[in-house]
């Protein structure tokens, strides 16, 4: 009962990604989310990373210029942005999502 519970409030990671646009959100009604401007991205790059060292498990994780958007999984894209930072995109095929966000870049710049 207590693990359906969860399930319905906390779901999993959904990524969006739109012309000028990164949208990711955690759980099935969207109250985490976080949107980040395509124009802003630096460099992408697909990893597989230790979620638990690195970052102390799943979830919103992370502090300053360096976080993680996870829902499991130990695979990732890391996008680097203007500033530096670096925000850890968790994705069950993080190579498809890579590709997608370059082709978009690709067309707008």
């Amino acid at each position: 009962m207590l693990g359906a519970a969860i399930e319905v409030f906390l779901g999993g990671l959904t990524t969006e990604v739109h012309r000028d646009y990164l949208r990711l959100h955690l759980g099935r009604f969207a109250l985490l989310r976080k949107q980040v401007p395509l124009s802003k991205v630096k460099h992408l790059e697909s990893v597989t990373y230790r979620p638990l060292r690195e970052f102390g498990g799943w979830g919103i994780r992370g502090f300053g210029r360096r976080q993680a958007w996870t829902a499991r999984g130990n695979k990732a894209v890391v996008v680097t942005l203007e500033d530096g930072s670096q925000l850890y995109v968790g994705s069950d095929n993080p190579q498809h999502l890579e590709s997608r966000l370059r082709a978009i870049l690709q067309t707008s710049g």
